[in-house]
């Protein structure tokens, strides 16, 4: 049996599962487009503690419950700037603790051998891997990332709230400075270099750089020297981001990157 239908015959083998119950489990998660773990959630066929606990034992690797998994990702902000947040979240891969030279991660399938290859070419270090609850790494991934993706809402043509905009809007309305900026094409653009803006200043960041790419366009701010990547905008905001990453280069290159803010004397 593949990797991906693993956690379907250690259930079955754990008499977690029924047999009858996998074609209920594969067509919702094709139709869902969504991992097999999930998919058994979502059909309540499983909950997160028993996949966890049953990879854990397969692996005879540790498994962290909620509640210790909170108390370790409390620890571990300093351990989320090794790994940037599209690889974490695209992975499902949180950072817990370090022991020497050693870093050990938790994630929901441990069968997915070349996330801990990724993760040895981002830090350098031995990679330990433990099972978390899909629950506890949802939270931790906000605890240590954000609550919300803002940049990916912007870059997919959503506003604040969620909601479309309306083209129709009437032209004659009294211009409120507290409502959201319409999701139209030149304004997605704005909110987006807003928000790069306002993130990175967060950040303490030095310089930021773009790198336009055929597909999708990588940005990375830098940190105390180090340079970190953040989600990049996906189509249709990339193309349109295409003249910003013709000035950009100019840009930065008259910043020093070394500078530190010093108090006024």
């Amino acid at each position: 049996m593949s990797d991906k239908s693993l956690i379907l015959e250690l259930l079955v083998d754990k008499q977690n599962l029924s047999e009858k119950d996998i074609p209920k489990v594969l067509t919702h998660q094709v139709k869902t487009n969504t991992q097999v773990e999930d998919a058994l959630i979502q059909t309540n066929l499983a909950t997160d503690v028993i996949i966890a606990q049953a990879y854990a034992d397969y692996f005879k690797i540790p498994f962290y419950d909620n509640e210790a998994t909170t108390k370790l990702v409390e620890k571990a902000y300093e351990l989320a700037r090794l790994l940037p947040e599209r690889f974490a979240r695209a992975n499902r891969v949180i950072p817990l603790f370090k022991e020497g030279e050693a870093l050990t991660v938790g994630v929901i399938n441990p069968s997915e051998i070349f996330v801990v290859q990724e993760i040895y070419l981002y830090t350098g270090m031995k990679v330990n891997m433990s099972v978390v609850t899909l629950s506890a790494l949802e939270q931790s991934l906000a605890t240590l990332y954000g609550a919300r993706d803002e940049v990916k809402e912007l870059a997919t043509g959503l506003l604040p709230s969620g909601k479309k905009d309306e083209s129709d809007a009437d032209e004659d309305e009294i211009l409120d400075l507290n409502k959201p900026i319409p999701a139209t094409r030149e304004t997605q653009v704005v909110l987006f270099v807003n928000k790069m803006f306002e993130t990175s200043i967060q950040q303490r960041a030095s310089d930021i750089h773009i790198e336009p790419y055929a597909e999708e366009i990588r940005i990375r701010f830098r940190v105390d020297g180090i340079l970190n990547e953040v989600p990049p905008p996906r189509s249709p905001c990339s193309s349109r981001l295409s003249p910003v990453s013709r000035f950009w280069p100019s840009w930065t290159s008259r910043k020093n990157v070394f500078h530190r803010t010093e108090p006024s004397r």
